[in-house]
């Protein structure tokens, strides 16, 4: 699925689709955690996830490019008061299988508390 999906944007396009996605993705994600950062500042169930999330995110040993992607990804749907069910799947590496049937795509994340991630697509 995924790699029909990359082919065929490539062959309307001529463009990456993964390289594309990411080039931008990391372009914007200053700006988005900055954005993010001053919701969790403020007051409310939003700003509390997120000043969760990036105290979570603050206290990463090495915060390396695929740390700040998964932090913006993951604080996305939060900030646009979306379910995120259907894209976020938490996974206990060490006690739970994983259930990602039906998801065409999305952000795997090991355990609740880290923001360490990896995008799949089964």
């Amino acid at each position: 699925m995924e790699s029909q999906m990359c082919a065929e944007f490539h062959r309307i396009t001529n463009i990456n689709l993964k390289k594309h996605f990411y080039a931008e993705l990391d372009r914007h994600v200053p700006r988005l955690q900055s954005l993010f950062r001053k919701k969790a500042a403020r007051t409310g169930k939003v700003s509390e996830v997120l000043d969760q999330l990036f105290n979570t995110y603050d206290l990463q040993e090495q915060v390396d490019v695929n740390v700040r992607r998964a932090a913006v990804l993951r604080a996305l749907p939060t900030y646009l008061h979306e379910d995120d069910s259907g894209f976020l799947k938490l996974w206990d590496a060490l006690s739970d299988e994983l259930q990602i049937d039906n998801i065409p795509v999305g952000l795997l994340l090991i355990s609740a508390t880290s923001t360490d991630a990896a995008l799949f697509c089964p």
